[in-house]
């Protein structure tokens, strides 16, 4: 199983990929199925995206205020950033991988 910071420098170099692809696109702007498929072709799963409407649009604050952009993007990233978000994650692709006849060889 790979560790919390080796997972973290994929990540990061996904993001760099993700980011230099967003800066090639044109002028117009895409339609999110249009970026997704981009990536799709770059070989990242795209069939889970998560999106900070999927938090401003059901939660409050306690006061009953709405939660800001940066905020849900605060949240939504510590949730799915953090070890045990990965840990599950590994569990099932592992999971899924061995129910299909995968193995990692050498482990």
């Amino acid at each position: 199983m790979k560790t919390v910071e080796e997972i973290l420098e994929v990540l990061k170099t996904n993001m760099e990929d993700i980011y230099n692809a967003l800066q090639n696109i044109h002028k117009a702007e895409p339609t999110v199925e249009e970026l997704r498929a981009m990536l799709k072709e770059k070989g990242y799963c795209t069939d889970n995206l998560w999106c900070i409407e999927d938090l401003t649009t059901d939660y409050r604050q306690i006061n009953g205020e709405e939660i800001d952009d940066d905020t849900a993007h605060k949240i939504m990233y510590n949730a799915l950033t953090n070890e045990a978000t990965y840990d599950q994650i590994w569990y099932a692709i592992h999971h899924h991988a061995e129910e299909e006849g995968f193995i990692i060889p050498n482990k």
